[in-house]
């Protein structure tokens, strides 16, 4: 029975932060647009139907509360103000306090650190996910450049037929950049925002850029973009095929031995022992 009551103990503070987290983020999203009373209510009154407008009005005025207890701490902690740290290291010591005044001092620790480290891992997880649709669809889209810049295209013309057929996620990035074109910037402007996507799109990005600016061709170094991008991408696919032993040693030990000992080994002891028996 205490150990049931210790789960729960540690259970229960975690889903009322799961459960508060998407609208403290959009409590605070609002706030910022100066509208601290935008909040979803029940029966489709609002946009998500998650809370009441009154338990949303609580929430945002608990906000800056919770966001000051985690501004304090990063102070004490040498580290620079962060709205969104601020906001995590504040939920995190709420918590340890739920977490210590409910079950025990000992389970606010472990409560903390994981309310502290599942935004950093979902984060780091989108992160690498990112990059690698970013280098899986980079060498396709330099050939695709390389396509638009032999049919003689400008570079104009070749960013704009491109951003129709690129792969993702560098198609949003160019069809933003277009946009920015079209509300006046100038192409080696916009073609800034390729960098968002990390260093892997920074040669392209350079070799846009260089063309857009100052006219440099940029057939050969469409070249030498497209044959690194490749050598990046089976970089990375040898990587991923050295890690796939290592991954499947967790099926193989916890699934497959055991399935292969119970239908092959288990029925070889029993007949063995029946046998002795007799």
């Amino acid at each position: 029975m205490s150990t049931l009551a210790l789960l729960a103990g540690v259970l229960a503070p975690l889903a009322v932060v799961a459960g508060l987290a998407p609208s403290l983020g959009l409590a605070r999203r609002e706030l910022r647009r100066g509208r601290p009373g935008a909040f979803p209510g029940r029966g489709g009154s609002g946009r998500h139907g998650l809370v009441s407008p009154r338990v949303g009005r609580s929430w945002a005025a608990a906000l800056p509360l919770v966001e000051g207890v985690g501004r304090r701490v990063r102070r004490l902690a040498g580290r620079p103000g962060d709205a969104p740290g601020d906001l995590r290291i504040g939920t995190a010591v709420l918590v340890a306090l739920v977490s210590a005044a409910l079950v025990s001092p000992v389970v606010a620790v472990p409560a903390a650190a994981v309310v502290w480290a599942v935004p950093s891992m979902r984060a780091r997880s989108r992160r690498l996910a990112q990059e690698r649709a970013v280098r899986t669809a980079l060498p396709d889209t330099v050939d695709l450049f390389r396509l638009a810049v032999g049919a003689g295209l400008s570079v104009h013309q070749a960013v704009d037929a491109v951003a129709a057929h690129a792969p993702a996620p560098i198609d949003a990035t160019l069809a933003e950049a277009r946009r920015r074109v079209e509300l006046g910037d100038r192409l080696g402007d916009a073609l800034d925002v390729l960098d968002q996507l990390g260093d892997p799109v920074g040669p392209l990005a350079a070799a846009l850029r260089g063309a857009a600016r100052y006219g440099s061709p940029l057939g050969s170094a469409l070249e030498r973009v497209a044959a690194d991008a490749r050598v990046l991408r089976r970089r990375r696919a040898e990587e991923d095929a050295r890690r796939l032993p290592v991954q499947l040693l967790f099926p193989l030990v916890l699934c497959v031995l055991p399935a292969f000992g119970l239908l092959a080994v288990v029925p070889l002891l029993l007949a063995s022992l029946h046998s002795l028996q007799l």
